[in-house]
């Protein structure tokens, strides 16, 4: 089992958001960049 704290960390790394071969079939389409995805997840858990 993941704890906390790592699952934290793996949430908040934009390292390893990395681009789906079909990212771009899903609709509506979104160009967002893996430090987008990061920033959004932090001001989430704020």
């Amino acid at each position: 089992m993941v704890s906390d704290r790592n699952l934290l960390a793996m949430l908040t790394n934009g390292n390893r958001f990395t681009r789906d071969a079909h990212f771009e079939q899903l609709k509506p389409v979104y160009a967002v960049t893996a430090k987008e995805i990061e920033a959004y997840i932090k001001t989430c858990l704020k």
